[in-house]
């Protein structure tokens, strides 16, 4: 007889040492059986079903709790194993949480623990360590509530909330908290408080970013390995001793891809400007921030002080300074420096590089001029001043508004021209830039990491300039024309200001050019010079310039300075800034402290004060930024405007509301008595008592 389970004939087969008897299909055994076989028959089945009773035995095994796929919705059973005591409590944590109980623990021993529910309800649950192995099994359970659900529940903590709320705080950084706290009571179907939502996320937020003293700490070890993975770069850390140990003071970096791109392609021109932290440790972040040939920044050096002052500006200059190669201060008058006017500054930069030209950002001294000298016409001439180009244009603007305002062109002419308007900048930097803009563009692109520690902060900071060398370098790699495109743009504005001017030329490098209005233009093609000294100071073709390069069959691209080309600009990103490893993988060094900060009270602040001139309400507790609407009717209301009290010329109310005496009572009352009769008018009269000694 054939066996289709195992391919033989079942008189020979065998399993496990027991032979295969087949049953007819009423399960009796074959006709042809003898009967002598039937008790060795009826003895087989025996034993066989003793072996299968006694590894059915062997095979059950008590539930193991899953922590990865049953700690969020936990499921308790008699007899089932945790690891250890802490995996069995966060899953009666969970459970209590889940379910809305009042759970809590009796007894809490790393080998015993028992939890029960409020008073009243039977639902009770007991563990203990096994004997002789390192496994927690649950000895009692009873898993019936007999208590109703609650939105109070004890178990929840801000740590919890953290632990589950940490991947999504980290994809939505700015969750705002209002509603992170309808979130949170709407999953978990409870009540919370906002200061326990609060510090939840800040936890989350501490747990994603990392904590600030441990990343002081580590900043030796960071730096050590930022040099390693990236060699020829600067990095330095002031510190100060305190006792056996450092307390940090400053750190300072400058990327050797950076400075190299720098060095090799930018113009010698360098704008300062710094910006607040928002960590827990507070601080200033300088930043030295160039311009490429497409006029868009290009930061390579930053340093993180506790305070912006003469000091800091001076340590920070100073090692930029090292890293250019500007050690010789005569070596500094080819170089041009922009700033804000910061906390010493100023006279860091004139100690340290005398030489050099110092330009301060229009932006900033137009907000200095409108707090005393307000208006549309002020402001058009103050930057007509700036923008001119020629030293009589300036004259005449200077002249125009001391006609409209003496006082405001007194204020002006006390700031020496050559720190502001263009007509006194020096041609060499081949840069006509007045604003600091690019510093600002520098503070905006870091804004979500200036509110992280330290090392975060840094890592986020390397991180974006690295992927921007690629970035830039692969879209200008697309790009097809000779020079940079926003350079491109300005040379194509010029070319229609050209069709202004007739050029007349004299043979050699020299055009006498006749424009609008009788004016005149001298261009030396040789010099690459404009009498009108745009070309002199950006390195760009003037529209007169154009006009006689035109003329004599030139294309004006061929002759805008090597700075602005395609090829300096793909020289100045070919450099490549390294990745660093995980702190794992970071050297061993010497821990550092942090520095004092005093810890002030209430909520951390994000948002830095505006100034006065950035918003319309002078009142620092209210200071919001007003919407202006558009005017509805024949009249326009008042607006920023103060009232004149016509009786008595106070500010504030008018005539109808005056509490005060007016100014003729006010002066008749310092007269002698014979003239106070005289002068007093009949309604000030009649509204006063007369004195008798009148």
């Amino acid at each position: 007889m054939y066996d289709s389970r195992h391919g033989k004939d079942a008189e020979s087969a065998e399993e496990d040492g027991f032979p295969l008897i087949d049953l007819d299909d009423d399960g009796s055994m074959e006709r042809d059986m003898e009967i002598g076989d039937i008790s060795l028959y009826v003895d087989v089945l025996a034993d066989n079903a003793d072996f299968l009773n006694k590894n059915s035995e062997n095979e059950y095994t008590h539930p193991e709790f899953n922590a990865e796929v049953d700690m969020e919705n936990p499921t308790f059973k008699l007899g089932m194993c945790f690891s250890n005591a802490k995996e069995f409590r966060e899953a009666v944590r969970n459970h209590a949480i889940k379910n809305g109980r009042k759970v809590r623990f009796v007894k809490n021993k790393p080998n015993k623990l028992r939890a029960v529910c409020s008073e009243g309800c039977d639902w009770l649950i007991y563990a203990s360590k096994v004997q002789r192995e390192h496994t927690l099994q649950v000895k009692t359970f009873n898993s019936v509530h007999t208590c109703n659900r609650t939105l109070q529940v004890p178990q929840i903590s801000t740590k919890w909330l953290a632990n589950k709320y940490c991947d999504r705080l980290r994809n939505n950084p700015t969750w705002p908290g209002a509603s992170m706290k309808k979130t949170m009571e709407f999953e978990n179907v409870l009540k919370l408080s906002r200061t326990m939502v609060y510090r939840a996320r800040a936890i989350s937020m501490s747990m994603i970013t990392g904590n600030e003293e441990e990343q002081f700490w580590m900043l030796r070890s960071y730096c050590q390995a930022l040099l390693d993975a990236n060699p020829g770069s600067t990095c330095i850390i002031k510190t100060e001793q305190c006792q056996d140990q450092f307390k940090f003071r400053g750190v300072y970096i400058c990327l050797d891809a950076l400075r190299r791109g720098f060095v090799e392609g930018c113009r010698r021109f360098v704008g300062f400007d710094g910006c607040h932290l928002s960590s827990g440790y507070k601080g200033i972040l300088l930043a030295a921030v160039g311009v490429d040939g497409n006029n868009q920044m290009y930061p390579f050096a930053w340093a993180i002080v506790g305070q912006e002052t003469y000091k800091t500006w001076h340590w920070f200059i100073s090692l930029i300074a090292e890293d250019l190669g500007i050690t010789d201060p005569e070596n500094s008058k080819y170089w041009t420096f922009l700033c804000d006017k910061q906390k010493g500054l100023v006279q860091a930069l004139a100690h340290l590089m005398p030489e050099a030209e110092h330009r301060f950002c229009l932006r900033h001294l137009y907000e200095n001029f409108k707090l005393h000298h307000r208006g549309v016409e002020l402001k058009k001439l103050l930057w007509k001043a700036a923008m001119a180009t020629r030293v009589c244009d300036f004259d005449l603007a200077m002249a125009q508004l001391k006609a409209v305002d003496e006082k405001a062109y007194d204020w002006l002419s006390q700031r020496p021209p050559v720190q502001w308007s263009k007509s006194y900048f020096r041609t060499n930097s081949k840069c006509d830039i007045s604003l600091n803009n690019w510093c600002e563009s520098f503070n905006k692109s870091i804004i979500d990491a200036r509110d992280k520690p330290i090392i975060t902060m840094l890592e986020t900071i390397r991180a974006q300039l690295m992927e921007r060398i690629h970035k830039q370098r692969d879209g200008m790699t697309k790009y097809t024309g000779v020079i940079c495109p926003n350079i491109q743009k300005i040379l194509d504005l010029q070319k229609q200001f050209s069709v202004s001017w007739i050029p007349t030329w004299n043979g050699e490098d020299e055009f006498e050019l006749s424009g609008p209005y009788g004016d005149k233009r001298v261009v030396n093609i040789r010099h690459r010079s404009c009498s009108c000294r745009r070309w002199d100071i950006s390195g760009i073709p003037c529209c007169h310039a154009v006009a006689a390069l035109i003329y004599i069959r030139e294309e004006p691209e061929k002759w805008v300075h090597t700075s602005f080309s395609k090829k300096t600009f793909m020289q100045i990103y070919s450099h490549v800034v390294h990745v660093v490893d995980s702190k794992d993988m970071w050297p061993a060094r010497e821990p550092l402290l942090p520095p004092d900060v005093p810890k002030q009270v209430g909520r951390k602040k994000k948002q830095r004060t505006k100034s006065v001139n950035e918003t319309t309400d002078r009142n620092l507790k209210t200071r919001k930024k007003k919407v202006v609407q558009e005017p509805v009717g024949t009249k326009l209301k008042r607006q920023n405007t103060t009232i004149t009290c016509g009786k008595c010329g106070g500010l504030g109310h008018n005539r109808y509301h005056c509490k005060n005496p007016t100014v003729e009572l006010v002066a008749a009352a310092s007269a002698p008595i014979d003239f106070m009769v005289a002068s007093c008018s009949q309604d000030v009269v009649e509204s006063t008592p007369l004195d008798p000694t009148c």
